[in-house]
């Protein structure tokens, strides 16, 4: 569940004094599906946390560490520590804890801003699911579960990673798609969106949903691709906590939020020279500074 509210003043204030992002091309295909890690669901049995805003950031957070990671970007002692620390699991993957964001928060299962995420992250940092996994329903939101240890391991973790976000386009009203295209080339997007009021669980736990003109941003959940050409019917491609995990949304589909999150190395080890050998690294920067510039 997602809160329909504004940003919080202090979302809106770290989003209007904090660096602009800098947009680099990183990703030419714009499709993010090939750094997904292990997938977690939300909801188990009859219990839901609640808590989509959490877990769409930590599966964008999760793909971008793993681009990062793929792409040399990071440096060996940082792969180093990652590995150490338990980031990194027996397929070789990210994998955050889903729990320690919400514990943090204080929400529990009473939804937030997806802004929320990201703002608290760049604040404590991420832990690896094996620290705080998803053990009993009971214990999910257990304050007392959280350790100093983890707090400082979260700390540790901003040493070595930088996260900047920034909301895009106008909150509640119609997105660009060239602006959604535009931030896909640099990074996975998390948009928070409405979901069918009439038998919701039917209607929306298929591979592809038709929007039924609901307008309440009621769910978070990844956009990794848009791709108007092989399917223009249903283009907006997400990745969700609820099965099937895939899924695509159609063209018409409504999203009142959208967070542009981009995550780098503290100390990369290279840089991306995509945008200065492509014609179309040139033309979509070129739409990058018509859009935000």
């Amino acid at each position: 569940m997602i809160q329909n509210v504004k940003p919080k003043l202090s979302s809106q204030v770290r989003g209007l004094f904090a660096p602009a992002i800098e947009y680099e091309i990183r990703n030419t295909t714009g499709d993010w599906s090939k750094y997904f890690g292990q997938w977690e669901g939300q909801r188990k049995d009859w219990f839901d946390t609640s808590c989509c805003w959490a877990y769409a950031g930590n599966e964008n957070l999760e793909d971008q560490l793993e681009f990062l990671m793929k792409t040399g970007r990071f440096s060996y002692e940082d792969l180093e520590w990652f590995n150490k620390n338990g980031y990194i699991d027996e397929d070789g993957d990210f994998y955050l804890s889903r729990r320690f964001i919400p514990i943090i928060s204080g929400r529990r299962d009473n939804g937030n801003d997806e802004a929320e995420f990201w703002r608290l992250t760049r604040s404590y940092g991420a832990i690896p699911s094996k620290l705080l996994p998803y053990t009993t329903i009971e214990e999910y939101f257990d304050e007392s579960k959280v350790t100093n240890e983890m707090y400082a391991l979260g700390l540790e973790f901003l040493k070595r990673v930088d996260i900047q976000y920034k909301e895009l386009g106008t909150r509640f009203k119609a997105k660009d798609i060239h602006a959604f295209k535009t931030a896909l080339f640099q990074s996975e997007l998390q948009i928070g969106i409405p979901v069918p009021v009439v038998d919701t669980w039917t209607n929306w736990n298929k591979p592809k949903v038709k929007w039924d003109g609901t307008k309440i941003a009621a769910h978070s959940v990844c956009l990794y691709k848009y791709d108007d050409v092989t399917d223009p019917e249903y283009p907006f491609y997400i990745y969700d906590q609820y099965n099937p995990m895939l899924k695509q949304l159609s063209k018409d589909y409504y999203v009142p939020i959208a967070t542009w999150p981009v995550v780098n190395p503290k100390s990369p080890v290279m840089s991306n020279p995509v945008s200065q050998l492509t014609l179309g690294a040139r033309i979509w920067r070129a739409i990058y500074e018509y859009l935000f510039g």
